[in-house]
């Protein structure tokens, strides 16, 4: 019986620090302090005071002033706790895919799992190498994606020439930018090697928030598509 009440106790433990993890994500300023020196501080001050005297923010995004929930325009916050959530969707996803060999399965379930764990992955998607120099849609979730990408287009193609991260703060600033959705703002593209260095596919991530992708998330996306390095995946 404790056996089972530990058990039960920690399941809802992960649970409801899942949930917050979430819930930071979506409202993070419930959960900052707006010191009036801070950047949010002074955002939020702002955006009261706009929202009180009718005024307009000149930014693209707008601001709730009685929810206070960000929307398109407003920074989102990056990965907070890489050793907490990166440890529980690791095993998850060694859960998942337990035994799984096809390399198309696998992408699947990443994609899937990536983009609904993260709130902020608004667009998360693996393109295949399918010739040389050319990249396909794999498996992704979210909107369309490109069905084509060669090699000498857009921060997926660059990924694939370059064969290392990319992270891109503001899509708009990028030339070579391929905007297969005019929500997106900033976006994370990882090289996908298999067993013997081959590059195979690159995994794609886009968000409507700027800068919302880091060093950190690159450690963790990288980490994730290390699973393809397996030899025994059949490609």
């Amino acid at each position: 019986m404790r056996n089972r009440s530990k058990a039960l106790a920690r399941s809802l433990w992960s649970y409801f620090d899942a949930r917050l993890f979430q819930a930071k994500a979506l409202f993070p300023l419930l959960f900052e302090p707006l010191h009036g020196n801070s950047v949010l501080g002074k955002r939020h001050a702002r955006n009261l005071a706009e929202a009180a005297g009718g005024g307009k923010r000149k930014s693209g995004g707008s601001f709730s002033a009685l929810t206070r929930f960000p929307t398109r325009g407003h920074r989102r916050p990056r990965m907070t706790d890489p050793t907490d959530s990166a440890a529980e969707i690791h095993g998850r996803i060694a859960a998942l895919l337990a035994g799984e060999t096809d390399a198309v399965a696998i992408m699947a379930t990443l994609a899937c799992e990536l983009h609904h764990h993260f709130p902020h992955f608004h667009w998360t998607g693996f393109y295949r190498v399918v010739a040389p120099g050319l990249l396909k849609i794999g498996p992704y979730q979210g909107g369309h994606g490109c069905i084509t990408i060669p090699f000498q287009r857009g921060i997926c193609g660059r990924c694939a020439r370059e064969e290392k991260t990319v992270i891109i703060p503001d899509v708009e600033l990028e030339e070579d930018h391929i905007a297969c959705s005019s929500s997106t703002r900033s976006e994370i593209v990882v090289p996908v090697f298999d067993a013997d260095g081959k590059l195979r596919a690159v995994l794609d991530v886009d968000s409507d928030f700027p800068d919302a992708f880091g060093e950190i998330d690159a450690l963790f996306l990288e980490s994730v598509c290390d699973k393809f390095r397996d030899p025994a995946i059949v490609w």
